[in-house]
């Protein structure tokens, strides 16, 4: 069996970490690497990585000297990886014991770079669970639905992550935007299954959880998104790959509807890639450059109250995949 890296970021997680790597120790899977990266977290994690790799010799422990986040976290666990494929889990999260076996098996069978598992289940506090997609989903949909949008969605061979520089920005939130966009866009297919489970715990004193801190993040989508377009335009991609501002209504409507410094900065970053988006028009529907050209054309906030907000809150449903 070839070795899979499974890469744990670490912080602040005393009350979940000992049923995250229960759940990750007890896979059918046993050709694992577990890199668990303390990112400096100031509870008693680090005391239950240590009792935990002490009981089990396949868990590597990193300790990061300065907390930078869920991104440099994971970075800092790829750079030492030695599996041949990478498998990244929220240390508040767990997975079912087939979860990598069955996620080995479809990689492997189906020769493919990277698969992806549909089937999250939300799990909040109070004990009741919501999947992330309905069961009767519309299948060409579900690379571009929030529950293939994270990186621990994904099994990956390292070999693929290497070829095109894949590593989360620092620094940022909604890191896994960058990243996904990067992975989808590099597959020749996207193969799913559903047939196995990752459970996603939905933690309101995580750093996403409150609603205020939902808001002063979002404007890193924005600077998620320039990233995105600068591997692109490095990579030679723009003529190819349409630049993914369908994201931004979500959050223009659901968080920001107050913010102008928000829809500024967000025309901001239309108007620099402004001439890629108008020259390769093709790769845009129409709802697309409907949007980006009412952002453009209004310059005051005022006027972004007057928006379509139909046309906003259904742009995404609107996206294809080949």
């Amino acid at each position: 069996m070839n070795k899979i890296s499974v890469i744990i970021p670490i912080y602040n997680v005393e009350k979940y970490l000992a049923r995250c790597l229960d759940s990750v120790i007890s896979q059918t899977y046993t050709n694992l690497e577990i890199i668990c990266v303390n990112d400096c977290s100031p509870d008693n994690s680090h005391l239950i990585l240590q009792e935990y790799a002490t009981k089990d010799k396949r868990i590597k422990i990193i300790t990061r000297e300065k907390n930078g986040g869920l991104s440099a976290a994971r970075n800092s666990g790829l750079k030492v990886a030695t599996g041949k494929y990478i498998y990244f889990l929220d240390s508040d999260d767990w997975i079912t014991p087939d979860f990598l076996e069955k996620m080995y098996t479809a990689i492997t069978t189906q020769k493919q770079d990277a698969v992806c598992c549909a089937q999250i289940l939300t799990v909040f506090e109070d004990g009741t669970t919501k999947p992330l997609l309905k069961r009767n989903f519309d299948e060409k949909l579900v690379p571009y639905s929030h529950a293939c949008q994270m990186a621990w969605s994904w099994l990956l061979k390292k070999s693929f992550l290497n070829k095109f520089s894949v590593i989360f920005p620092e620094g940022l939130k909604y890191e896994d935007l960058y990243f996904f966009n990067v992975i989808i866009r590099s597959l020749k297919e996207v193969y799913v299954i559903n047939s196995t489970t990752y459970y996603h715990f939905e933690n309101k004193n995580s750093i996403m959880g409150s609603a205020q801190n939902r808001t002063i993040n979002s404007y890193d989508i924005i600077e998620n998104l320039k990233f995105i377009y600068e591997y692109y335009k490095k990579n030679n991609k723009l003529t190819e790959w349409s630049i993914p501002f369908f994201y931004m209504p979500k959050y223009m409507l659901n968080i920001h509807e107050n913010k102008p410094e928000f829809y500024c900065r967000l025309r901001n970053f239309f108007l620099m890639i402004k001439n890629d988006v108008l020259y390769n028009k093709n790769l845009y529907s129409k709802l697309e450059l409907d949007f980006f050209n009412d952002v453009l054309e209004n310059e005051t906030y005022q006027n972004y109250k007057k928006l379509d907000m139909s046309l906003l809150a259904t742009l995404r449903k609107n996206i294809k995949t080949k």
